[in-house]
């Protein structure tokens, strides 16, 4: 793809719908930068993690391995997300943004859409297996724009 049109160059199976994983996890990040752009919340905000967010909640997966009533800021639970994949600091996150990881994902879905990534829907904040999360190869060339 070329990077100052969008235009594809060459391609395989590029539109097909794929499950974006871990990628969603940029989404989430995005979402929290603009929040934090918009002065909605702070880098150095204190987050108190939730039993939803509490590391127990995803065994097996990635996590930053956070307890269930400790105090962490925004700051760590962002590098946790992009440096570490915590699915766990991405529910924390959302709660905080939010109220609720369904209401962070309506933000995620209202971002793409801005972004022009038609083709990609998220249902949850952390990638992990849903069959409505879903994304095109396509879709990711517009995060040239953000």
């Amino acid at each position: 793809m070329d990077y100052h049109s969008g235009k594809i160059l060459a391609g395989y199976k590029e539109y097909d719908q794929i499950p974006p994983a871990s990628l969603t996890k940029m989404m989430t990040s995005y979402v929290i930068g603009q929040e934090i752009k918009r002065g909605n919340i702070s880098m150095d905000d204190t987050v108190v993690v939730s039993k939803n967010a509490w590391a127990k909640n995803f065994p097996g997966s990635s996590k930053m391995f956070i307890e269930v009533g400790s105090e962490v800021k925004v700051s760590d639970l962002n590098r946790g997300i992009i440096i570490q994949s915590g699915n766990d600091a991405c529910v924390a996150m959302a709660e905080h943004v939010a109220g609720s990881t369904d209401s962070f994902v309506d933000l995620m879905n209202a971002w793409a859409k801005s972004l022009g990534m038609n083709s990609t829907h998220f249902a949850n904040v952390h990638g992990l297996d849903n069959p409505d999360l879903y994304t095109t190869l396509t879709t990711w060339h517009c995060w040239h724009k953000a």
